[in-house]
């Protein structure tokens, strides 16, 4: 099952899928059926997410995080998506303010942080 704060409903997931914006919710509703896919939409904050703990295999967040401006928010925000995330199971974010990156890094312990403009690291990690 795939928690996704993006979009991966193509690959055939089973795919829950969570946005603040009532809109953005909508018109994915509509994507969705034009391409005849199916999801569970919800419209909540990342903060807000109430799902059970280890729920899903893969939670995605494509540029979510630097929309949130409150650290505290922020990191109850991280947490939520690790908290959801089955051990052995993926998280991918995707987000375009290096100014997280820090932040990122000591609230998930993450060893390898890549920004698409830090060319050292593209090529250490594309060996």
């Amino acid at each position: 099952m795939v928690l996704d704060f993006g979009n991966v409903a193509e690959r055939g997931a089973d795919v829950t899928g969570v946005d603040i914006s009532n809109t953005m919710i909508k018109l994915t509703e509509k994507n969705l059926k034009k391409a005849g896919l199916k999801a569970r939409l919800l419209t909540k904050s990342v903060g807000e997410i109430d799902f059970p703990n280890d729920a899903f295999d893969l939670v995605t967040s494509i540029t979510v995080l630097q929309h949130i401006t409150d650290p505290n928010v922020f990191r109850k925000a991280v947490k939520n998506i690790v908290r959801v995330t089955k051990p052995g199971g993926q998280i991918l974010l995707l987000e375009y303010a290096p100014e997280r990156r820090k932040e990122l890094t000591k609230v998930l312990l993450i060893k390898h942080t890549f920004i698409c403009w830090d060319y050292e690291n593209l090529f250490r990690f594309s060996a």
